[in-house]
């Protein structure tokens, strides 16, 4: 048969399960603590260069040489001798 706990041993788990649960939360406190710290950045506020962007003509060259070739060739062939008068759509 089963006997009822006494209340020395009913309250005795109860404050384990209160110590464990703040326990836990002192824990998931503490982590959440030391992630922040550990991503905070380091780069200072007065290291960064801040400029206002104005509006105007932007120009850049770029100076190459070399010689351009296809990717790849296409062969158009015919049964009857024929030529191509008109191109629809240019390479590139």
């Amino acid at each position: 048969m089963d006997r009822e706990l006494s209340k020395k041993v009913v309250l005795q788990k109860r404050i384990k399960k209160l110590l464990s649960g703040l326990l836990l939360m002192l824990l998931f406190f503490l982590g959440g603590w030391g992630l922040r710290h550990l991503l905070q950045s380091s780069l200072l506020r007065d290291r960064i260069r801040t400029a206002i962007a104005e509006l105007g003509a932007m120009e850049a060259t770029l100076i190459a040489s070399g010689v351009v070739l296809p990717e790849y060739y296409q062969v158009l062939t015919s049964a009857i001798q024929s030529k191509i008068e008109e191109v629809y759509i240019r390479a590139g």
